[in-house]
């Protein structure tokens, strides 16, 4: 391997750090927007009315948090990819799926860090 190797992984596996940052961010902006919208208010007027000017900030404090855990899947689909690439030809979807199942488990860490640093 020459010492521009781990750079090629990294280029190949960029779409596959982006399926999981979009899931994550997905996932997390769905939970928001229930909880958000499910509160814990009386109905009548005025239960409602700020639901989305706090969705909002909510995305906004979230997506760091999702683009920093998307740095780490990155890392770790890299890695696979060096492990992979020149053992089996289907790597690009096998890939795919583990970008899939981080976003998945990487939800409840997310969450954890998210209300840490919005609601301290």
């Amino acid at each position: 391997m020459t010492a521009a190797a781990p750079g090629r992984h990294f280029a190949r596996t960029r779409g596959h750090a982006a399926l999981f940052v979009a899931l994550l961010w997905i996932a997390m902006a769905f939970v928001i927007a229930i909880g958000s919208i499910m509160g814990d208010c009386d109905p009548g007027p005025g239960c409602h009315d700020d639901d989305g000017a706090r969705i909002g900030r909510a995305l906004l404090m979230m997506t760091p948090v999702a683009l920093g855990f998307g740095a780490l899947c990155w890392s770790v689909l890299a890695g696979l990819h060096a492990m992979l690439a020149t053992r089996i030809s289907f790597s690009g979807w096998l890939l795919a799926i583990t970008a899939a199942d981080l976003a998945w488990v990487s939800l409840d860490p997310a969450f954890w860090l998210f209300l840490r640093l919005a609601y301290r």
